[in-house]
């Protein structure tokens, strides 16, 4: 989906300005760049729309830090995310008084306002009616009360929006997934098993189980040749079929990598049409066969549903996936207007000669130190 972000002042960023395409793309730079920061900045927006301005900042590491520590007297944290025209424009207050909800937010439609609620008069009007101010996002209170259908594709766009990072391996394998009815896989992959025993179960997320069941396979195709499910009372665990052996093998034996491939491929098949789906460092614990299989296959997946997926790395193998879409390369460097493709950075034809991860291993792009073709 077509969609805008724009970040000022918000953490490491003081003026961040992107709009990727739709499709697959992944994001590089040193560390300290800002590729959690960015990815990370889809899961504040829904938990502010979802829960409340105070849980967006528990659940992304705290207010403090939240405005960047370059931004001079009086200049706010701006946080602009906009899609079908729409922009939903908030300036998250970092003060003890601001976490609460009384913060400024507005929605605008090609420029024009319909509706602002002020930090210091949270009282406002949208659609003849009029709010007034609580722990839930104004745009998520409009939508709910009102049933406006303008304020719809901005608000799927942010609900449906999902961000993944720092599973927890260590509790999938000593614990399994608490046994639920959940369909959705969480940011931390944490009720995976019981997302993919559910989907297996429902015929209207059967196609979502068999594209995990394919991917993982094609992935692993020398070990792995299917998955079952171990079931009780309060958990889901998983064993698997690997070539040449005729015993089920529970997961706990399994590479780190298998489980993380499968996590991958189950935060994309559970995508809503559309989505923005972010994952940080995708190649952690992947051999350069799996990031490549699993890099295809989110292509697919992505193309058949209409997805941005967005994938923050280091790794030089991933980035030779792009040589043919380099454009799809997005450099992040600790500069005032710090992204932009590596198409504005190398010119295109001089690219194609060359392999995108010795470059960028050579640090001629994403190099942690000035280089005037970054600028």
């Amino acid at each position: 989906m077509a969609f805008s972000l724009k970040l000022k002042n918000y953490r490491c960023f003081q003026n961040l300005d992107w709009s990727p395409p739709s499709g697959v793309s992944v994001i590089v730079g040193p560390n300290g760049a800002g590729k959690t920061t960015l990815l990370s900045s889809f899961d504040f927006l829904r938990t502010v729309y979802l829960r409340s301005l105070s849980s967006a900042f528990h659940f992304n590491g705290g207010a403090w830090g939240v405005r960047n520590l370059f931004a001079t007297d009086g200049e706010m944290v701006e946080i602009d995310f906009g899609t079908d025209g729409l922009v939903w424009h908030l300036e998250p207050g970092v003060e003890s008084s601001a976490s609460n909800g009384d913060f400024k937010e507005a929605v605008y439609r090609d420029s024009k306002a319909l509706f602002i609620k002020k930090a210091n008069n949270p009282q406002f009007e949208f659609d003849g009616q009029e709010f007034g101010a609580n722990d839930m996002a104004a745009l998520r209170k409009c939508f709910e009360i009102t049933e406006s259908k303008q304020l719809g594709p901005l608000v799927k766009a942010i609900r449906n929006s999902r961000y993944y990072s720092d599973y927890k391996l260590g509790q999938l394998l000593k614990r399994g997934s608490e046994n639920t009815g959940d369909v959705f896989l969480c940011r931390d992959g944490s009720n995976a098993f019981t997302v993919l025993r559910n989907w297996r179960d429902k015929r209207s997320h059967q196609s979502a189980y068999e594209f995990v069941r394919q991917g993982i396979k094609a992935a692993f195709p020398d070990l792995v040749e299917d998955f079952t499910f171990e079931v009780t009372r309060q958990s889901v665990s998983l064993q698997f079929y690997l070539r040449g052996i005729k015993d089920e093998i529970p997961v706990t034996l399994l590479p780190d990598g298998v489980l993380v491939g499968l996590l991958h491929l189950t935060a994309l098949a559970g995508a809503e049409d559309h989505a923005i789906i972010a994952v940080d460092e995708i190649e952690n614990a992947l051999h350069p066969f799996a990031i490549r299989s699993v890099t295809e296959t989110m292509r697919e997946i992505a193309h058949e549903k209409k997805l941005t997926v967005l994938l923050s790395t280091h790794s030089p193998v991933l980035l030779d996936e792009f040589k043919s879409k380099p454009e799809r390369v997005f450099v992040l460097r600790k500069e005032k207007s710090p992204i932009k493709p590596l198409t504005n950075i190398r010119d295109r034809n001089w690219l194609s000669h060359f392999s995108l991860g010795k470059l960028f291993s050579n640090e001629e792009f994403g190099s942690p130190f000035p280089n005037t073709l970054d600028q």
